[in-house]
């Protein structure tokens, strides 16, 4: 039986069998981004660009069968997402659509659940196609209501200079959106994942407060950037509550000029 030489990190190699590999896939514990060695090309590529595995990619379900039996609320805990290359999950439908308003996964995030044949963006799934979205949201809004609250903190344009730092390494980042409960930032990095912290300290001068705060990630963009380049979702999570209503007095003074 024929084997791969597949990256389960950065430093850590592991040979694998065709068929653990298939498995691995369904279990979630490969996903179609994790890096595997083609050996015609001697060139590290991804699992689902690899000549062994494409031909195996499931086409998209056309779209006549997809009205003709379209997707319904379930509240059956069967949905995974990745982070990095660790599966989350089961949890709900609901909770799926909850962590989209949140940001904290997007029509890019790799997602599965059983009868679907492999890992897929979100966005490809009609589950999640907006006419869906707001079908399911019409239909079972009084069930749906409660899970579903307007941000807390409302969001205003802020430009100004920061660094990102764990203790060991410093990134330079300049923020596009602020609020009393976060930060939206541009960085020229794009190997952050959803759920990792830092230090983030501002370096330049605003007509707003400074900001200093522990940090996590809850959202993560590439659409419409330059290779290279990513925007990210801060949530502030050890900020006082003296610098949290100064920032609310600042956001709702810029809100009401």
């Amino acid at each position: 039986m024929k084997t791969y030489l597949v990256e389960k990190s950065h430093n850590l190699l592991e040979l694998v069998s065709g068929e653990d590999l298939r498995l691995g896939l369904q279990q979630g514990r490969w996903s179609v981004q994790t890096r595997i060695y083609d050996e015609e090309t001697n060139e590290w590529t991804a699992l689902s660009q690899h000549p062994d595995w494409r031909a195996q990619e499931k086409k998209p379900q056309p779209l006549a069968a997809v009205r003709a039996k379209p997707p319904t609320l379930r509240w059956i805990k069967e949905w995974y997402y990745l982070v990095g290359l660790a599966p989350i999950g089961p949890v709900t439908y609901p909770e799926m659509l909850q962590h989209l308003q949140s940001k904290r996964i997007s029509v890019q995030s790799q997602v599965w659940r059983p009868g679907i044949a492999d890992w897929t963006p979100l966005g490809m799934l009609p589950d999640f196609h907006p006419a869906t979205i707001k079908r399911i949201f019409t239909e079972n809004w009084n069930q749906l209501q409660p899970m579903f609250q307007p941000r807390r903190h409302h969001r205003i344009p802020f430009q100004a200079e920061f660094v990102v730092h764990n203790r060991h390494q410093v990134w330079p980042v300049i923020s596009y959106e602020l609020g009393a409960g976060g930060l939206g930032i541009m960085a020229g990095h794009t190997g952050f994942e959803l759920g990792q912290e830092f230090f983030l300290q501002q370096t330049s001068a605003s007509n707003g407060p400074s900001i200093h705060s522990r940090v996590q990630i809850v959202s993560k963009s590439t659409n419409g950037l330059r290779p290279g380049m990513a925007r990210y979702g801060l949530e502030f999570i050890d900020i006082s509550r003296r610098d949290q209503e100064e920032l609310q007095q600042f956001t709702d003074s810029v809100r009401r000029a």
